[in-house]
């Protein structure tokens, strides 16, 4: 295997940062952008306990996250790839801000669940719209430490973002519709970044081709699905993601069950965040010493093993050991599945890879978590962090076996 294309973040992110006044707005953006849907998340299903739901709606909400996303993702990727994704960050970032809104005037469950799917397709905009500016502008060498300090970004964002939420709840005194109006206002600085991107872009890439598409959706999702190794690095990235989600929507519930204050939730989803931060700072040399294959099977691994115990205690201090060790493991996925699709297809495809990457998600965000919902249903909450954990275990096993050419 060769590893020289492994580099995620290097020793110059620092400076590269610093000295790309474009990409520290990018990655400030994506800090606004994600910090507030991970504020906004666990509280939405408190909300929708609130409002009376049981588990197996809990799963529907959960899987309403996905439900545009999922459709709108691959079109989302074309479309950045015809016009560039900055106008799209702008509309993804606006929408994240009225569904916050949208969540402090909901009055029913499925108020609730619409908005749950639009704060969905809201995200996947920005997300869709980062990756490709990140990947298809600046020098191609420094691709991989762009998306070493994105994905830095987006775990730091996910750290602050459950604590600040809890912490907040705590400070307006239970008021869930406060928290959400609050969030909503704060969404406001990721729009206006997101202005800032569209009025100054960034540089093309070095040598970049000229945008374009290379012929109808179906036949470039057909040429990037026969990419070999990329379905492996899609499936990993389905499984993780899937599993943090799963986390976000139970774990509140599980803690409400055990008797585990809403303050305290919010903590251990920071913790797992944290986690998080930490694997991907020490990523590089962790592919130089395992892998990247490797790599990915242990990141799933750590947290499946961390999944099966999470249920068999209500101690708080245990809790924060086991989501630290989970949120270490599903840290790794999302960068390495990234780094590798977008390293195996042209410049002209990218914006649509990164689609298809999404859409992969979306559908096991949508699709799983309404199936272990119907579980937990008969068997109780416990059941889902089993099923994540088989989950995660079938996948490195997949993928360990999966005979591939070459490390991307």
């Amino acid at each position: 295997m060769t590893h020289n294309a492994d580099v995620m973040p290097g020793d110059t992110t620092t400076s590269l940062v610093l000295r790309q006044g474009w990409l520290l707005r990018a990655l400030v953006l994506a800090f606004a952008t994600i910090a507030p849907v991970q504020a906004l998340r666990p509280m939405v299903s408190y909300r929708a306990l609130e409002l009376g739901a049981d588990a197996f709606f809990l799963g529907l909400i959960a899987g309403a996250y996905a439900a545009l996303s999922f459709v709108m993702s691959v079109p989302l990727g074309r479309w950045m790839d015809r016009l560039g994704p900055t106008r799209f960050l702008i509309g993804g970032t606006s929408l994240v801000a009225a569904t916050a809104v949208w969540f402090a005037l909901a009055g029913g469950l499925w108020s609730l669940l619409a908005a749950q799917a639009a704060l969905g397709l809201g995200q996947v905009s920005g997300l869709i719209g980062l990756q490709t500016l990140l990947s298809n502008h600046g020098a191609t060498a420094e691709r991989d430490a762009r998306i070493g300090a994105f994905t830095v970004a987006v775990a730091s964002a996910q750290m602050i973002g459950p604590a600040a939420s809890g912490m907040l709840y705590d400070a307006v005194g239970g008021s869930l519709a406060s928290v959400f109006w609050l969030t909503a206002f704060a969404c406001l600085a990721g729009v206006a970044l997101a202005v800032s991107i569209w009025v100054r872009p960034p540089p093309a890439a070095e040598g970049r081709a000229a945008p374009g598409v290379q012929g109808s959706m179906r036949h470039e999702v057909g040429v990037i699905l026969r990419t070999p190794s990329v379905p492996h690095a899609i499936l990993a990235s389905l499984t993780v993601l899937t599993t943090i989600d799963l986390l976000i929507a139970y774990l509140p519930a599980y803690g409400e069950a055990v008797g585990i204050p809403v303050g305290t939730v919010g903590l251990l989803l920071s913790v797992q965040a944290a986690g998080t931060l930490l694997s991907r700072l020490l990523m590089v040399r962790l592919i130089r010493l395992m892998g990247r294959r490797n790599l990915l099977v242990t990141g799933m691994i750590l947290p499946a093993v961390a999944l099966v115990a999470l249920p068999t205690t209500a101690s708080p201090a245990a809790l924060f050991v086991i989501i630290a060790v989970a949120g270490f493991g599903l840290g790794l996925g999302q960068p390495l599945s990234l780094a590798w699709v977008i390293s195996q297809v042209p410049t002209t495809m990218r914006g649509t890879a990164i689609g298809v990457r999404l859409t992969a998600n979306r559908f096991g965000q949508l699709a799983l978590p309404i199936g272990v919902g119907a579980i937990a249903g008969a068997t109780g909450i416990g059941a889902i962090f089993l099923a994540a954990a088989a989950m995660l275990g079938a996948s490195s096993a997949a993928i360990a076996r999966a005979r591939m050419t070459a490390d991307p």
